[in-house]
């Protein structure tokens, strides 16, 4: 017995410490009893070590899960701890409940920048009956789905990686970007990470067809969501590869490449196909911004300074030094975890270069929300890097201890940043007056101005009310403008349209969208304390516009005069003219010159955004001279009406 437990099997056997004891035991009579106490020691070691990890993931799941069902209750659209619900986060509701299907639906309502694939995912599965806090509750799972790459990516260390995660996401300055349902970035940067895993695979040669197909999937639904992702795909590809190179690497770059391809076909061809069915222009220019880098630089740098991305930069990158050390010295676990902190840095650099070379930025001010993916990546790869390495500093025994510690850690952070449960009374007002004008006026057209039209009717049931910003404003919804002339009801609101009603009366006329409409109900007041004027379609007989490319943009503060040749001879009616801004200076002087060169006066009113002029009767092959005073102010259209 002895010489086969002594001299059986490999070194490795024979140096076990089982091994040795036993074979002891049975030279030296050693007792039954101890030899029983050593074995059950090791079962118990083990089963210390194992009761350790099992520890840390009953931490982390129990975390997750509560932090999902706090923000599920208090982190609502009304949730006085977000921007408050408006427009931009309508459309996206608007969007999951919409039943037609068009090119249109391919990016975020009137813009080329934001892709839509989340809102069509959400339309097929929720069949129309999405409200904001539906919409808000899948913000939240897809968020939250970022802890399943982040803990790929964590490699031995993922559950670190996913906790820390989970914390960088619930701090307040970025929460209230991160779960704002009009902003791309709660499935931007879970799509981002995924198409990092995805492409980490990659490098591993034995990896089949299927691995790349996964990859080219991510890269092309990061991509789709903002253009902004190709770039960071391919330096982090390039991360991935490290210094060492092969003829066959060139492949990781593929999926990167691909998902770049598609959303340019994909927003080119949106581009002219919208140009074609509109007639609009929904491109969004963006330009280099070479010529304010000074200006972008401070901007930048006070933005910076206040999120301290510089200072989680510095950290991560001192880390990723430490390991690239500590790995070239003595291969370990590490060089997975430098590869993650490399990632993270490069990512966060090219976010803050694309910010200062891009002139959008400047032009919306240097938003916060820009820098979101910056600081959620650098905030990140510094927990991780600082988690990871102490732990490799200590033994085995004290690293588990240590990763319960660090997990924990990270638990309690989370926690305490959760939100707290107060819905801001605005919210709860314009809710009711949706509901009110939903059950008072359905299918009804509301026009107001942007920022007062889509909110009302994401917060109301689907379909019963028609948004409409005023002429000129952003136009989410183009085919409402060719459905207004057929419309039953038409409410204009008094937040950035018609003047307040205590100091004036709403005009008789209005003219919006190349539809004349006439005053029903002076005065409508419904519940949330908002105040309405109904109008009406005014049967006109519309025969069309008037030298559309002459008056298409027309700026009165150079040119202003405008003579007006009709395609049809004048017999009568009424002339609208739509403006740009609410209001010019002062009215124009019109007149009508008949064949002879005898000039008549016309009558004009000015209504908010439009000129309405009144044609008098003999008018046959006639021209109309206007006569404008210099203003801040151009000229969208000029339509006939007949009648």
């Amino acid at each position: 017995m002895s010489g086969a437990i002594g001299t059986s099997g490999s070194g490795q056997a024979e140096s076990h410490p089982f091994y040795q004891v036993a074979a002891r035991g049975c030279s030296s009579h050693i007792s039954r009893k101890k030899l029983v106490r050593f074995i059950l020691g090791v079962k118990l070691k083990a089963l210390r070590n194992h009761s350790l990890k099992v520890i840390a993931w009953i931490i982390s799941i129990a975390t997750g899960g509560f932090v999902l069902v706090a923000i599920l209750q208090r982190l609502g659209p009304g949730s006085a701890e977000l921007p408050l619900f408006n427009s931009d986060s309508a459309i996206p509701v608007l969007m999951s409940n919409s039943s037609y299907w068009r090119g249109f639906d391919a990016f975020y309502w009137g813009q080329d920048r934001f892709g839509a694939w989340p809102f069509l995912l959400i339309r097929c599965v929720a069949h129309g009956h999405v409200t904001p806090e539906i919409l808000q509750a899948w913000v939240t799972f897809g968020l939250l789905l970022g802890l399943v790459p982040a803990y790929l990516l964590g490699l031995k260390e993922g559950l670190l990686a996913a906790m820390a995660y989970l914390l960088v996401i619930l701090v307040p300055d970025l929460r209230s970007i991160l779960f704002d349902m009009s902003q791309p970035y709660c499935w931007q940067i879970p799509a981002l990470l995924m198409a990092w895993w995805s492409i980490r695979r990659l490098a591993d040669p034995t990896q089949s067809g299927y691995a790349y197909g996964q990859a080219i999937g991510w890269c092309v639904l990061a991509t789709w969501l903002a253009s902004t992702s190709g770039p960071l795909l391919l330096i982090v590809t390039a991360s991935e590869l490290g210094l060492i190179g092969s003829a066959r690497r060139w492949r990781i770059f593929i999926p990167s490449v691909v998902g770049m391809i598609f959303e340019l076909g994909l927003r080119v061809g949106y581009d002219l196909w919208v140009t074609a069915r509109w007639k609009k222009n929904f491109r969004t220019e963006i330009h280099l911004d070479l010529g304010h880098l000074i200006q972008n630089v401070l901007a930048l740098w006070t933005r910076i300074s206040d999120t301290k991305i510089w200072l989680s930069l510095f950290l991560v990158g001192a880390l990723m030094g430490v390991c690239c050390v500590i790995s070239r010295r003595k291969p370990s676990d590490l060089r997975g975890l430098e590869k993650t902190l490399r990632g993270t840095f490069l990512m966060s650099t090219a976010v803050l270069l694309m910010l200062l070379l891009l002139s959008h930025v400047r032009l919306n001010q240097y938003s916060l929300r820009y820098f979101a993916p910056a600081v959620v990546f650098s905030r990140w790869g510094g927990l991780v890097g600082a988690s990871a390495l102490s732990l490799s500093w200590v033994g085995e025994r004290r690293k588990r201890i240590m990763r319960v510690f660090w997990v924990s850690v990270f638990a309690v952070s989370s926690l305490g940043f959760l939100p707290h449960r107060e819905i801001s009374p605005k919210y709860q007002a314009m809710r009711a007056t949706a509901q009110a004008i939903a059950r008072d006026y359905p299918g009804a057209f509301l026009i107001d101005g942007y920022w007062n039209s889509y909110v009302y009717a994401a917060l109301a049931p689907p379909g019963l009310i028609k948004p409409l910003p005023v002429s000129g404003d952003w136009d989410r919804e183009p085919w409402l403008e060719s459905e207004l002339p057929h419309g039953s009801a038409v409410l204009a609101g008094y937040s950035d349209f018609l003047q307040p009603p205590e100091t004036s009366h709403p005009p008789r006329y209005l003219l919006q969208h190349d539809t004349l409409l006439e005053l029903s109900d002076q005065h409508i007041q419904v519940e949330g304390d908002q105040h309405f004027s109904r109008y009406h379609v005014l049967a006109a007989d519309r025969v069309g516009h008037l030298d559309l490319p002459r008056i298409l943009g027309m700026n009165l503060r150079i040119q202003t005069e405008l003579t007006l040749t009709p395609a049809l001879s004048f017999r009568g009616g009424r002339v609208g003219i739509q403006l740009e801004c609410p209001r010019l200076s002062s009215d124009p002087a019109a007149t009508v010159e008949d064949p002879t060169g005898i000039e008549r006066a016309a009558e004009v009113e000015s209504v908010p955004f439009a000129l309405l002029i009144q044609l008098p009767v003999q008018t046959l092959n006639s021209l109309l001279k206007l006569r404008f005073g210099v203003s801040p102010c151009t000229l969208r259209s000029a339509v006939w009406f007949k009648n």
